[in-house]
């Protein structure tokens, strides 16, 4: 199975905020892989390493003495992340809750900067703010990985890969799903490259800020060797979402 996030969190303090986490970013319908829920026969090793693989994305927890055992050259959390670095997977470090308070003197130099290196994530798993904070990470530090990620496939397969080439150009941040699959992300005001099969299919276009605000289309497709592209105008539609709220949050009040 292709995963684009791969969690990694030590389980003393870090399993509840991981699976919230996971829980969260899957309902953005984003693939997860978190070896609390995938693991269940035994097989670790090689199943971690290709799950990491898989993930364009590495997202770490630093939860309070996550890293305290990293001296440990077979500590698991340490063979992640320094398989994730070999590997150039994206890393996003998270601080949850505001509550990293920096690396411990032991740390190795591999984990120190492999981590260190990336600008932080703060997620606030303890307040309201935890969807807010979710979201803000996945504008500025999932979505512009993941599309570029998609950009370079496209480039590496375009002669190969079958079906019309399709650009979508949405002005917000969506989800784009095919008769109600999810088969990528768009970010606004930037071309995402699809691959669509001759004949008819029906898209949907969600956007990222809340499910509400969608746009379904049947787009027909007559020639595979085809070019085109699809401009999305979502705004209008959360604009009238968020303006009727507040008319009704008026004579709420």
């Amino acid at each position: 199975m292709r995963y684009d996030i791969f969690i990694s969190y030590r389980r003393e303090g870090g399993a509840d905020k991981a699976r919230t986490l996971k829980e969260r970013l899957e309902a953005k319908k984003f693939r997860v892989f978190l070896d609390f829920d995938e693991l269940k026969d035994g097989v670790f090793d090689r199943r971690i390493m290709d799950a990491i693989e898989s993930a364009p994305i590495f997202i770490f927890l630093l939860t309070p003495h996550a890293l305290d055992r990293c001296t440990d050259t077979n500590d698991w959390v340490r063979r992640e992340i320094e398989y994730a670095i070999e590997k150039e997977r994206h890393i996003i470090p998270v601080n949850p809750n505001l509550s990293f308070e920096g690396f411990p003197n032991e740390t190795p130099e591999s984990v120190r900067q492999g981590l260190g290196q990336h600008q932080f994530s703060e997620i606030m798993f303890a307040s309201t703010l935890f969807q807010v904070s979710v979201e803000q990470m996945i504008k500025d530090r999932i979505l512009p990985i993941l599309n570029s990620v998609n950009r370079e496939k496209e480039s590496n397969t375009y002669f190969s890969e079958k079906g019309a080439l399709i650009n979508i150009l949405p002005d917000v941040d969506c989800r784009i799903e095919k008769y109600g699959k999810p088969i990528g992300n768009a970010a606004a005001g930037s071309y995402t490259p699809i691959r669509l099969l001759k004949g008819k299919h029906i898209l949907t276009f969600i956007s990222e800020e809340n499910e509400q605000d969608r746009i379904e289309i049947t787009y027909s497709i007559a020639d595979n060797d085809m070019e085109d592209f699809i401009k999305v105008e979502l705004l209008p539609i959360v604009n009238a979402r968020k303006a009727r709220e507040q008319r009704e949050k008026n004579e709420y009040l």
